[in-house]
């Protein structure tokens, strides 16, 4: 009836509330530790969390984070785009020329490496926590760390700017929402120039919001879209098995 997430020195609980009791009586007197309560969680690991007890509603959300991601890098004014990602859009680790290279320190600094790094780490803990809607542009930027170039830099730029006109987007659950869970699974084909690998794409959702999702290069050269639907398919309904014996383990099958 009641978990516990452990990340450091932190400890969330969950769970009805003589089980919540429980937890916490149990490492106040047993665990040889002291520990300070600090009620209902409204931030965890830079997540804000918004819990309506009376309107059954759950919304978790990163707009400080993003807040201060743009600030940093001086997009707190930049113009919003509609979108992460150019449709089209195929990046590739091309290594950039002398005037690329001078293009970067001019606008980025002498340690544009370790400036695309920071961003594409940050892109990416933005992605897995609370924002699918870029999993797919971060997870193609952090491809190119060794060696970004001009167009990893542009690409950077767009999601950065993409993020400035949805900041205060997130995840929303409602109870009265279904609590049926739904999977999508999609994949391009050999959108990967260099090895010709197929990106695969699945989310699952329940009660109005997702609660899993990924966006990965699939791990074999698939030689029609038909084929690398069927792959991303497979991926998905592995992940499906997973999440229903974890639903039937907290009784919501």
């Amino acid at each position: 009836d009641g978990t516990c997430s452990v990340y450091i020195d932190d400890i969330n609980a969950t769970g009805v509330p003589s089980a919540l009791a429980g937890i916490k009586d149990y490492l106040k007197t047993k665990s040889g530790y002291k520990i300070k309560d600090l009620g209902d969680t409204k931030q965890l690991l830079g997540v804000k969390v918004d819990y309506d007890r009376k309107n059954g509603t759950l919304c978790l959300s990163q707009t400080l984070t993003i807040d201060s991601l743009l600030e940093k890098f001086g997009y707190h004014h930049a113009n919003p785009t509609p979108t992460p990602a150019l449709a089209n859009e195929r990046l590739t680790d091309d290594v950039p020329s002398k005037s690329d290279v001078l293009k970067l320190i001019k606008e980025w600094g002498q340690d544009y490496h370790s400036m695309y790094r920071t961003i594409a780490g940050s892109l990416l803990w933005i992605a897995i926590s609370t924002r699918p809607d870029i999993s797919f542009a971060a997870t193609n930027i952090a491809r190119f760390v060794a060696s970004p170039g001009v167009s990893h830099f542009k690409a950077i730029k767009r999601v950065l700017r993409y993020l400035k006109g949805t900041r205060c987007f997130g995840l929303c659950y409602s109870r009265d929402r279904s609590d049926r869970m739904v999977a999508f699974s999609d994949a391009d084909f050999a959108g990967d120039l260099k090895t010709r690998r197929s990106t695969t794409g699945t989310v699952f959702m329940i009660f109005g919001a997702a609660v899993s999702w990924r966006s990965r290069l699939q791990r074999l050269v698939t030689l029609s879209t038909c084929e690398a639907e069927l792959v991303a398919l497979t991926e998905t309904a592995k992940e499906a098995i997973w999440m229903r014996e974890l639903l039937a383990a907290m009784d919501m099958d």
